[in-house]
């Protein structure tokens, strides 16, 4: 018997899941080649477009309904399979709790490092908002979140003298002129 997978889907309004494969690898001519088998989808009721977070501290009940017909047999020859799946599922939905924290540590530490090196150019208080979104829509800088804290320090300098010469476009620019008008 190979091992789960367990894929995340979000394609309806009201419930996400998962998607369970029995995945399974063999030789053929020399060569590893993988088999997946869909065996049924693990529906998370709880989980929704308003409340997509994952929720760990709940209970993840066994789901015999939505099995494949086709393939209870699995189920028949190995009566842990859907133990296994709730498991997997679990640690799934760990993972995926993980990387959603990951990432807004990561947009949390780009906005902080990026604002810290607006506000060195940008002394007035009243304009250090306005250059910042400004730096943001030319310089993309939340693309960067993907990117690691080492990225970011390795590429420091370039960040500074980016936003340096955008610190002079802001100045010459129409951004100033506008708050002149005002």
């Amino acid at each position: 018997m190979g091992y789960l997978v367990a894929r995340f889907k979000h394609s309806t309004k009201w419930c996400y899941r998962y998607e369970i494969s029995l995945r399974e690898s063999y030789r053929e001519d020399g060569k590893v080649k993988k088999r997946e088998t869909y065996l049924m989808t693990y529906y998370l009721p709880w989980v929704t477009n308003n409340s997509s977070h994952p929720q760990i501290d709940r209970e993840y009940p066994d789901q015999y309904e939505n099995i494949s017909l086709t393939h209870m047999k699995y189920f028949n020859e190995d009566e842990a399979l859907m133990g296994k799946i709730v498991e997997k599922v679990k640690q799934s939905e760990i993972k995926r709790l993980k990387k959603i924290e990951l990432r807004k540590e990561l947009f949390d530490f780009w906005c902080d490092q990026i604002k810290c090196i607006t506000d060195t150019f940008c002394k007035d208080e009243n304009k250090q908002m306005k250059f910042f979104y400004f730096v943001n829509n030319q310089m993309r800088t939340m693309d960067y979140v993907r990117y690691s804290k080492d990225y970011f320090y390795q590429n420091k300098d370039r960040f500074t003298r980016r936003i340096g010469e955008l610190y002079i476009e802001f100045n010459n620019g129409s951004i100033c002129k506008e708050d002149s008008n005002d």
